[in-house]
């Protein structure tokens, strides 16, 4: 009689299937959650910096649209125009809300109604300094915007520039 070498799996060999695959399951679960978590930082990331590109944007459209400048505090500034109309932009450093109220003419020179709008919750710190035309500068006032911007990580990006209003055309 030929007897076989058929022999069973042990508990040991299973154990160390187990413990293999175990190992193998975690790593690629924790490789897909770090990864996950990488983009959605960058996502945040990216939303914080177009938000700063907005603001800006909007401060320099708005400040070369006629209007005087002025302000009452570094963290907000006020354009007026000639018929009551009027932009106002604010930051509130408590919860870092960061913030334009509205009211301007329309294509017929009727002053619309007022609106309110958000840009972020994500401004750390703003600066707008106001300075006065030059009496010989053929430009309005000087406007001084810095903005820092709070990103993930308790990183910071700064985003700076200066605008001439035409108030002095």
């Amino acid at each position: 009689m030929i007897r076989g070498n058929s022999r069973g799996v042990t508990l040991i060999e299973v154990l160390a299937a187990l413990s293999l695959t175990v190992l193998v399951l975690g790593t690629l679960l924790y490789l897909v959650n770090q990864t996950h978590s990488s983009a959605a930082q960058l996502q945040s990331r990216e939303s914080a910096l177009q938000q700063s590109r907005d603001i800006v944007q909007h401060l320099v459209s708005s400040a070369r649209n006629g209007m005087n400048a002025s302000q009452n505090a570094p963290s907000e500034l006020w354009l007026h125009g000639e018929h009551g109309d009027y932009v106002h932009y604010a930051w509130d450093r408590t919860t870092g809300d960061f913030t334009v109220e509205q009211q301007l003419l329309d294509d017929q020179g009727v002053l619309g109604s007022p609106s309110r709008h958000l840009f972020s919750s994500q401004v750390a710190d703003t600066s707008i300094v106001v300075t006065a035309p030059d009496p010989g500068s053929p430009n309005g006032s000087r406007i001084e915007i810095t903005l820092v911007m709070a990103l993930p990580g308790n990183q910071q990006h700064t985003t700076s520039t200066v605008v001439y209003t035409t108030d002095g055309l």
